[in-house]
Parts: structure tokens; sequence; C-alpha cells
């Protein structure tokens, strides 16, 4: 038995050694904070604690003595935890002993004098906030986070002198900040060049030997403040494509020349500041910001600019409500008084132009006869009125918004070209969209809400790209898409609440399309087809009470990212999408498969979902309340065993050579053979097809890259990946 004086010195050497005794033993040590000091400390976790693999604290490995912790063996347990922190450890060369798989918070990597690379954290997907390796002397590369798809909150490199590359770097998504400063050997960002988003902004400085990127790379930024400076070598920022922003600073970068790739920047909701450029000789992408946004423009020290008579800085003037500097530029941008002389010969036009009676759009016309872009939005409220008076208004950056408009005909928006985005909440009396038949790119989305006497989308015939989806709810009269004969591409199309719409028809020329969502469209029996589309990210389907096939899919050959199907009570059958594959077949990445409170379904052992299922680790999958045979995961796991045939889905394809720099061959038994191919790129864009395959492939047109080959010959498909160096 342990006396009181035994259990306090047990709590003492616990208190020193941060790992308690065997009589304290537990699965994973208590405490929010386990500090590892020795390599002693290290070795005895994996002993003290066999069964911990998911930590809910931090542990800080550091040492008190210099060169003592030479591997971290003794943490391999562990496949979670919520924060590392990897601190002055100078004989410490990679993290080898590590299996961490997600880090919940922060992981910081700092101060180690011999690390050279991050080998250890090959299995590491997801970090949920932050990730910093700074100040490490002999830090190279940061090969081992190949598995890494996930940063939600910042990620630093910083201070680490020897570091030549960012090989190993593979993020998809990115949900934080960047930060790349004073990394005084670092030449490249190219293996960055999946990454998709960042929201809290970029921050790249004092990189002397930067000087390369990945073509294919134009990270948009959402949020936080945009800073590129003290790069001398930087050739472009075509590598950025931001869209809203805080601050804007472009300093002491002298090969840039343009800002081209800030074309689609909306807004700069702080200070604006362009200095020491000494090529910069073009402004224009930013012409079209909201000067009411800003907080300061700074325009110094760019010798080679000499247009400065842009959208934004001539409003901003005009407004006199923000100090505005400029000096040291070219000659016709060499001070404020050379920029106000430009500007009175500019033809403006008002950021908004919000038309809400009868005499609005005579008095813009009046006052802005030569105005062919509004960089803000187009707004029509009720009670306006008489639109011809706008006809030679070609683009509204922003939007075209109709918002309870008791508008009959958008007559006189002829002239529109291309827009942000179009919205369309509660029109009274609008009836379909002619007036926009010039109308061929929206920039953002398409949005129509409750438009109770929309029967048709005629007037939006030339219409051929919303990059960021269609969205129409409760539009009880629209039956199809008819009216869209031209649109080509889409990220995703959502039907939901329209009781009266029937068919997917009218989509003839649709090729790329990220999801689709049909919800609550009563009416529908089938979804009819969209002929051209063969590849989808998602498809879902719920609560449409009549839906009984799907019917028209037949095309679809892949579904890259997941199924959907929920309480489509008459629903029973699923072949029409026999012919596809899930993407995880062919690519990385998580799937996902719901098929519930469909009363009628119950043979869903289709070819598709069986291949789904095959890999449950990758498969986020939910079966029930389906009819029997389909009523639970396990019947359609023993459906898959027993009543359907394998078929020779995604057989890898050989191609050679790869990686190639254009010309790309195939099995000669194949050649000449009429199978269909087609060629996509690694986000799924269709690029290139045929009917027959060649002796090689001349791919030598494709930027550098990575993309798919997919060849279908009856019931077999073929996957080949290949890379154009």
């Amino acid at each position: 038995m342990h006396t009181p004086v035994t259990r306090f010195i047990c709590l003492f050497i616990l208190l020193l050694t941060g790992l308690p005794s065997p009589i304290t033993f537990a699965q994973c040590p208590s405490g929010n904070v386990l500090t590892l000091s020795s390599q002693e400390q290290i070795d005895a976790f994996a002993q003290t604690y066999p069964d911990c693999t998911d930590f809910s604290g931090a542990i800080v490995v550091q040492e008190s003595v210099s060169g003592d912790i030479r591997n971290l063996s003794g943490l391999g347990n562990l496949t979670a935890i919520n924060d590392l922190l990897i601190f002055t450890n100078d004989s410490l060369r990679d993290l080898s002993g590590l299996f961490l798989r997600v880090v919940r918070q922060d992981l910081v990597i700092q101060n180690n004098q011999s690390l050279r690379d991050l080998r250890g954290l090959d299995s590491l997907s997801a970090l949920v906030r932050n990730f910093s390796v700074t100040n490490n002397p002999s830090l190279t590369s940061l090969r081992g986070l190949e598995r890494l798809v996930r940063v939600m909150g910042t990620f630093t490199v910083a201070n680490n002198p020897v570091l030549d590359t960012l090989g190993g770097l593979e993020l998809y998504l990115f949900g934080g900040q960047l930060r790349i400063e004073n990394n005084e050997e670092l030449q490249s960002l190219r293996p960055m060049r999946f990454l998709r988003r960042m929201t809290q902004g970029v921050t790249i400085r004092n990189n002397p030997k930067l000087n390369d990127f990945h073509p294919d790379l134009g990270i948009p930024v959402i949020g936080g403040n945009v800073s590129i400076e003290e790069s001398p070598l930087l050739p472009s920022l075509d590598f950025l494509s931001p869209r809203s922003i805080g601050n804007l600073s472009i300093r002491d970068c002298p090969q840039i020349a343009d800002l081209a790739s800030f074309d689609q920047l909306d807004a700069v909701s702080g200070s604006l500041t362009l200095a020491e450029n000494d090529l910069l000789t073009d402004i224009s992408a930013i012409s079209f910001l909201n000067p009411d946004s800003l907080s300061s423009v700074v325009i110094t020290g760019n010798p080679s600019l000499n247009a400065c008579a842009i959208d934004v800085l001539c409003l901003a003037l005009l407004l006199e409500e923000i100090p505005v500097v400029i000096n040291g530029n070219g000659e016709a941008c060499s001070s404020l008084e050379d920029l106000r002389d430009q500007c009175d010969e500019f033809p403006l036009c008002p950021y908004d132009l919000v038309i809400d009676d009868e005499n609005s759009a005579a008095e813009f016309g009046a006052m802005f006869p030569n105005c062919e872009q509004v960089n803000g939005s187009l707004i029509i409220n009720p009670g306006g009125r008489d639109l011809l008076p706008l006809q030679n208004v070609r683009r509204v950056r922003n939007g075209l918004r109709l918002i309870n408009s008791d508008l009959e005909s958008l007559d006189g928006l002829q002239g529109l070209e291309e827009i942000g985005e179009l919205e369309v909440i509660n029109p009274v009396n609008l009836p379909n969209f002619i007036g926009l038949e010039s109308l061929k790119r929206i920039r953002n989305n398409l949005f129509i809400v409750n438009a109770q006497e929309l029967t048709s989308l005629a007037g939006l015939d030339s219409l051929r790209e919303v990059p960021n989806g269609i969205s129409i709810n409760q539009t009880p009269r629209l039956r199809d898409f008819n009216g869209l004969s031209q649109l080509q591409s889409t990220n995703g199309i959502s039907i939901r609440n329209c009781v009266s719409f029937r068919s997917l028809n009218g989509l003839d020329s649709l090729r790329v399309l990220g999801g689709l969502v049909i919800d609550n469209a009563s009416s529908m029996t089938r979804p009819g087809g969209i002929p051209l589309l063969s590849t989808v990210d998602r498809l879902i389907f719920a609560n449409n009470s009549g839906l009984s096939s799907l019917d028209g899919l037949e095309h679809l050959d892949t579904l890259r990212l997941g199924l959907i199907l929920i309480d489509n009570g008459q629903l029973r059958d699923i072949g029409a999408l026999d012919n596809a594959v899930p993407g995880i077949l062919v690519e990385t990445g998580f799937y996902s498969l719901t098929v519930s409170g469909n009363s009628n379904l119950s043979a869903c052992a289709s070819p598709l979902i069986c291949a789904m299922l095959e890999d449950p680790d990758r498969v986020s999958s939910f079966i029930a309340d389906n009819r029997e045979g389909c009523n639970s995961r396990e019947q359609v796991d023993e459906a898959c065993l027993t009543g359907v045939s394998p078929r020779p889905v995604a057989t890898s394809l050989p191609v050679f050579p790869n990686p190639t720099t254009g010309s790309l061959s195939l099995d000669p038994a194949l050649h000449g053979r009429p199978i269909d191919w087609r060629l996509l790129s690694i986000t799924g864009q269709l690029l290139d097809e045929g009917a027959s395959i060649p002796t090689a492939f001349d791919f030598s047109w494709l930027p550098k890259g990575t993309y798919f080959l997919h060849l279908r010959e009856e019931a077999t498909h073929y996957r080949a990946r290949f890379v154009r160096q």
C-alpha cells in the first residue's frame, strides 16, 4: 500500500519529468502540456504510454542539454495530437519516428540547428490551425510534407537561410494566411502548384533569389492582406489571383511589369501601396476597385509608370475622401497634378448605378453618355423603368441585381456582354431574360430566388460561362434549362423548390460541371441528359417525390467526389449511372456516398456504388431506410459480392514517355482502333477528345502540368495519368 508520503514523492517526480511513474499509468498523459527535454524522456513515452495514439494536449520537444535529442521514435504511437512544438534541438536531423496523421491546432518547428528536412511527417494530411517552420539554419527542403493537403490557419516558412526549395509541399486546400519571408536561397514556388484558396492573405517578403513559380498556379486570395515585397528576381505576380482583400502592398519588386493577374480583384479594404517597382508600366487591372473601400493610396518610385488615370484613382480624386500620394513615377504620373490633368480627360462612370424610379436611367444617360463599364453594381429596384438609356453599357464589374423589381422586360440591356454576377430576387413580373441577348459571361454566380412569373431562361442564349455556379430556388413555373444552349462550363447547378421543373434539357453545350443538385423538383420523373457532359464532381438528388429513375445520365463516365440520393420516394432505378466510375479510382482525396430514404429503391449494388465501397478508408458512406436489398451498408456489400459481375473499370493504361515533352504513345495494339478518348486537366476540365487512337498523341501545346487521358471501349474504361514537362 502506498502511503501519502509515497504518493507525494511520485507526484513530485511527475512534475519534474513530465512523465508519470508506473503507479499513475494512463492511456495518455494527463494535463494540457507535456514537455520532453531529453532523449530518455522521449524513449520512455512509448514504454509508459504504449496505447496512447491520440493526445488531446500539446507536446513540446525542447532539449535541456545541447545535442541530447537525436530522434523522435519514442512518439511513434501518436497518430493525432492537438499541438506539437519542436524547439531548439541541436542534433535533430529530421523528424523520423513520427507517424502523425492529424495535428488539430499548431505544428511549430523552430531553431533546430541540424534539421535538414521534415521526413517523419510523411503521414500528416491535415492541420486544423497553424504550421510554422522558422529559423532552422540547415533546412534545405520541406521533404516529408507530400501528404499534407489541408492547412486551415497560417502557413509560415521564414528565416531558413539555406532552404532552396519548397519541394515536398503539395497543398490542395488552404484556408488561412501564407507567409514566406527571409529565406535567402529560396528560388521557386513551383511545388505549390495545386494550391486552391487562401482566406487570410499572403506575405512574400525578402526572398532575394525567388524567381519562379508553376505556370498553372493562380491562388485565389479572399480576405486578409497581400504584401509582395523585396523580391528582386520575381518575374510577375501571375501566381496570385486576389478577389477581395485588406491592404495591398507591392514594393521593391523591380522585375514586375504589370498587375494583370489582379483583374479579378473587386475590393481593397485598406491601403493601396505600389512603390519602388522599376519596370512597372501597367496598373490598369486594378481600375475596377471601389474607391469607397480604400483608406489611402501611395504610388511612388515607379519610374516606368506613365499611365495612372484609371477609374479607381480618378474617382478617389473626385471624392476627395482619402489621402492620395503620387510622386517619383514616370513623366505622366510624376505628381498628383499630372494625375488630375489626365483624369480631367478621362470618361468617368459611376461606381454603382441604381435605377429606382422612372427618371434614373435617363439621368444616367445624360450625365455619363460615354460610359461603357460600371465598376460596381447595376441595381434595379422597384420603380425602375425604361432601361433604354443604358444601351451603351457593355460591362458591369460586380453584379446586375434585380431585387423586388417590378420590371416586365430587360429591354435596353442589349449591350451588356459581361457582368460579375446576376442576382434576381423576388421579381414581381419578369417572365424571362429577353434583353440580355449579348451577355456572354457571368464572372461569378447566377442566382434566382422566388421568381414567381419566370417561365423561361430565354434571353441568356449567348451565355457561355458562369464559373461559380447557377442557383435557382422557389421559381415555381420554370420547367427546364431552355435558353442556356450555349453554356459551356459552370462550377455547379442547383435547382431547389421548383415544383414545375421537369428536366435538364437545354444544356446542349455544357462540358464542364462541378456539382449538380436537384432538390424538391416534384414534377421531375427522370433528369434527362446533358449530352456533352462526361465528368461531374457530385450528384445530389433529394426530396424529388416523382423521380423514378436517373435516365438521361448514361453518358457520365466519372463522378469525381460523390453521390447523394435522399428521400426520393419513387426512385427505383439508378442503372443510368452504370457507365460511370468514381473519381476515387483515378484520383487522390475522399469520396462521399449517401443513399437514404428512397423507399422503393432495392437494387443499389450497381457497379458504381460497389466500386466506391471497395475503399472504406477514403469513402464516407451512409446507406439506410431504402427498400430491402438496399437498406444497409451490409446488404449492399453482400449484393456487391454476389450479384454484380466485376467489370474492368479504371484499368491502368501505360503511356510513354512519362513525363513527356509533348509526344505520348500507347500500346501499338491500340493504334488506329475506334476508341473514344478524352484529355482532362487535373481539375477535370475537358481539353481535347477524339474517336480513334493515333500512333502518337501530340500534346506539345499543353502547359506544363499533370493530366489524365481517359479511354473507353465498350464496357472497359482505361485511365492514364501523365506529366507534361
